[in-house]
């Protein structure tokens, strides 16, 4: 039961280069949709874990701008997908001006299997 849990939480596709656009692509679309503005996400090559080589880890980079805590949407929205974004990382620096954007630096990891 509890692999069937972990299962879920895994990216799947067809091949590795698949998988990379989806997390960059599905990453970028969550940023953009709670408002974060200048939005780029930037994926690492793929590692395979060594206790489980069927199973592969990628780290995505994501930087944008943002208003007014919408970081916290940002990440209940993370946090509710079916395939797992697991985050590292999050450092948000805000604006001296009282109506400024503030930055958002975020690193995030998604672990996949290739389907067959």
């Amino acid at each position: 039961e509890k692999y069937t849990l972990a299962e879920s939480m895994l990216w799947k596709g067809t091949s590795e280069s698949m998988v990379k656009v989806r997390a960059q692509s599905r990453l970028l679309e969550i940023a953009q949709s709670v408002g974060t503005l200048r939005t780029q996400v930037q994926v690492s090559e793929a590692q395979r874990m060594e206790s489980i080589p069927e199973v592969g880890r990628l780290q995505l980079s994501l930087e944008g701008l943002y208003s007014d805590g919408l970081f916290v949407e940002l990440l209940d929205r993370l946090e509710a997908e079916r395939e797992k974004f697991f985050v590292e990382n999050l450092r948000v620096a805000t604006s001296p001006k009282k109506e400024g954007l503030a930055r958002l630096e975020m690193i995030a990891e998604i672990y996949f299997v290739i389907d067959d």
